[in-house]
């Protein structure tokens, strides 16, 4: 006949209302939490399936404050600097302020050295749009 596994144990049964009844009575009670984040549930094969989501690949860690997450220590820093510390970044040149050094970085580039383009899936960067449009159109195939 038909069997009705648990999703959190190897119990299998026949009835699909003493399933029910087993998960209940098993499970219900216990709290799992994600190693990785903040993540709760009271269901282990819930807890396997958020684990085993795109969301943890390369996550490594994540903002105690809020629901950030990344695979770089250094990103994560710069995070809880710029959106909890309030930390900025003041150019050398003029008034502007940035949350992040990269922003800075572009910043001064573009208006203060003439750079102008940036790619943002590689570090390719020049001050002539027509150098910026082919590049993207050889190294990453884009119209």
């Amino acid at each position: 006949g038909i069997k009705y596994p648990c999703n959190q144990c190897d119990y299998q049964t026949g009835d699909k209302s003493a399933l029910m009844k087993h998960q209940k009575s098993k499970h219900e009670s216990l709290e799992y939490s994600c190693n990785q984040c903040e993540y709760q549930t009271e269901i282990k094969g819930s807890l396997k399936a958020h684990q085993k989501s795109l969301l943890h690949k390369g996550v490594k860690y994540c903002c105690s404050k809020c629901d950030y997450q990344t695979a770089k220590q250094g990103n994560l820093r710069i995070h809880q600097q710029s959106v909890h510390e309030g930390v900025k970044y003041t150019c050398n040149q003029c008034d502007y302020q940035a949350t992040q050094p990269g922003n800075l970085k572009v910043h001064q580039q573009s208006l203060h050295n003439g750079v102008n383009y940036f790619c943002n899936h590689c570090e390719y960067k020049t001050g002539w749009k027509h150098k910026f449009t082919k590049h993207q159109q050889v190294k990453h195939s884009m119209l």
